[in-house]
């Protein structure tokens, strides 16, 4: 996934390998599921999706993450209102990865 993005040593625009192995992994990212993310893994793997041209995965992971928002916009790394996002409960926040989102959102458009 890295060499996917950030690194863009593999592209859709690349080789046959190349797209076999950005189709392998996103099948192994699907197959696992969101429910072990954290709410940076929703934004992060958004980006990636984006760049692979999977968007509609990268559109639902960034909606997803949007039930991870707190009242003041921080985003809560767990799910403490229980909406089924993530299994995880606790409510530590963070300030980056709305970023991260925003990003997404451009590597979608491109």
């Amino acid at each position: 996934m890295l060499g996917l993005y950030p690194l863009e040593e593999l592209t859709i625009e690349g080789s046959e390998r190349d797209r076999k192995r950005i189709a392998k992994s996103m099948e192994q990212v699907f197959a696992m599921g969101t429910g072990e993310w954290c709410g940076h893994a929703y934004t992060a793997y958004a980006q990636v999706a984006a760049r692979a041209g999977y968007a509609n995965a990268c559109w639902k992971w960034l909606q997803d993450y949007l039930y991870l928002i707190g009242p003041n916009t921080l985003v809560r790394h767990g799910d403490p209102r229980r909406f089924g996002v993530t299994r995880f409960t606790f409510e530590i926040t963070g300030v980056d990865t709305g970023f991260c989102w925003a990003a997404a959102v451009l590597e979608m458009l491109l």
